[in-house]
């Protein structure tokens, strides 16, 4: 694989594609005039419309739409390739794209939530460096300081900004070389919490979709504990896996591995035994989000804070410097 990862689907077109095709199908409309329409549609961006483009041509030589879907690579979700597939043996494609919308709709919903609380803090540090910046552009052009200082503090400025943004993105798609990072933000503390809230967040999600949908129990623990993206979780798989295939319930099996909270143990015990575990799942996602929320409004405080209080100990060195240097100029 290569140091850049291939274009993947986004969640929020992700959810609108399988919000049309529930419809569509609903409908009953042909699946060439499905598959046309989104190669049509001018809403969709490029990439998308390839794989579409794609998945027609398959339907058009009589393929079903699975096989179409396994034609584009890894451009969708490995859930979504597995249930769609399901769907295509059960005749039941209307409801999977149902569920699978409400699924991905859910997780863009959060994600998007987490950026909106990330946004105040982020103008701030904006606000930040371009005051930095026009102080330093001041001092160049009136206090003697070389100009070489202003492009420095922008090189940087812009060299950070882009490294953020590439790790970020190919974080977001799962790329192997950001992992070594990834075990570093789980380090830090308070972060450490949001990503655990977020991971079994999407973890009760899945179990509610995957086992709701009739996908082979044991596929489903394993597709539902890898969507979780953590670590400390995705390291038990096989141990879960084996627990399960023994005979144990879900509860003993996640008891045993001593990384889940004990809060969501005994939901899953109590969904196990009053046979509601897709709702307690349900459940449980909402509650673990909310919570994350509350976490991250916190977080951002605590970052507001420390970015004004180290833009107040840069501007009151480079002010004392200034009146040094001044001072010097008025002694001599």
């Amino acid at each position: 694989m290569g140091l850049i990862p291939a274009p993947r689907v986004r969640l929020k077109e992700l959810a609108g594609l399988c919000n049309r095709l529930a419809v569509s199908l609903d409908a009953g409309l042909d699946l060439r005039q499905i598959w046309r329409r989104e190669v049509e549609s001018e809403a969709n961006r490029p990439a998308l419309v390839r794989q579409c483009q794609t998945i027609l041509c398959a339907v058009e030589q009589g393929e079903t739409i699975s096989e179409g879907i396994d034609r584009t690579g890894e451009f969708f979700p490995p859930l979504f390739r597995e249930l769609v597939g399901i769907g295509d043996v059960t005749c039941d494609l209307p409801d999977i794209f149902r569920v699978l919308h409400e699924y991905y709709q859910s997780r863009w919903k959060t994600r998007r939530d987490f950026l909106s609380n990330l946004s105040g803090t982020l103008a701030q540090l904006a606000g930040a460096i371009f005051t930095m910046g026009l102080f330093l552009i001041f001092m160049s052009a009136f206090g003697g300081w070389p100009a070489s200082y202003f492009w420095i503090y922008f090189g940087t400025v812009v060299g950070i900004v882009g490294g953020v943004t590439l790790v970020t993105r190919d974080f977001l798609r799962r790329a192997p070389w950001t992992q070594p990072i990834a075990q570093m933000t789980f380090k830090i503390p308070h972060l450490d919490k949001i990503v655990e809230l977020l991971s079994l967040a999407r973890l009760a999600r899945s179990l509610q979709l995957t086992f709701n949908t009739g996908m082979d129990t044991f596929e489903a623990l394993r597709f539902s504990l890898r969507s979780s993206m953590h670590p400390k979780i995705t390291r038990k798989i096989g141990q879960i896996a084996e627990a399960v295939e023994a005979g144990e319930s879900l509860y003993i099996a996640f008891l045993q591995t001593n990384v889940f909270r004990r809060d969501f143990l005994e939901m899953i015990h109590v969904g196990e035994i009053s046979g509601s575990l897709v709702e307690v799942m349900g459940r449980i996602a909402v509650a673990y989000e909310d919570e994350a929320s509350d976490y991250i409004r916190s977080f951002t405080r605590v970052l507001n804070f420390a970015i004004w209080f180290v833009f107040a100990i840069v501007l009151i060195c480079l002010i004392f410097s200034l009146y040094s240097r001044y001072l010097g100029a008025l002694q001599a």
